[in-house]
């Protein structure tokens, strides 16, 4: 059965994610959950850096790899989705 940790952004963190900290933070709660899938919901994120890009897209490759997670990203705009489809496209070549 699966169990689905929900986490909504901005109530963690905020609508502006600027720090390579707070990309971290999001993987310590998930560190902390016994979940096989998470989902970040990121409705009413309003801006993203590229390195909270980097860092969450590095930390998602970890925390998958280490414990076989499905991760989905659900509520970003167009953006949030265009930054982290770079970043991803970056660090996989």
């Amino acid at each position: 059965m699966e169990n689905t940790l929900h986490i909504k952004v901005v109530q963690r963190l905020s609508e502006l994610l600027n720090t390579r900290e707070a990309a971290t933070a999001l993987f310590h709660i998930v560190e902390e959950q016994r979940s096989t899938r998470v989902e970040f919901d990121f409705r009413n994120v309003e801006f993203m850096s590229r390195s909270f890009a980097d860092q969450f897209h590095k930390e998602r490759l970890k925390i998958k790899k280490e414990n076989d997670l499905v991760i989905v990203i659900s509520n970003a705009n167009e953006e949030i989705r265009t930054i982290l489809k770079s970043v991803a496209q970056t660090q996989n070549k």
